[in-house]
């Protein structure tokens, strides 16, 4: 198995990058209201889900970038 092929893995790095970004944001807002008198919100995230294997393909393609974009749509 390769590193990082097994789903549950993968769905503890998703969490794991979902847990910074969101405290990341956090802490920019914090830093924001509070050390520079300011105001921020923290949209909801959006989340698009994407195939896997479609940018598997993309990123391992030798094509150019526009027949790349091309193949996507």
């Amino acid at each position: 198995m390769a590193f990082g092929s097994d789903p549950c893995q993968q769905d503890t790095y998703y969490n794991i990058a979902e847990a910074t970004w969101k405290n990341m944001q956090q802490e920019i807002k914090n830093w924001i209201e509070n050390d520079g008198d300011g105001q921020a919100t923290i949209n909801a995230p959006k989340a698009v889900q994407v195939d896997k294997e479609k940018i598997i393909e993309i990123l391992t393609s030798n094509e150019n970038i526009n027949q790349i974009i091309s193949n996507c749509n």
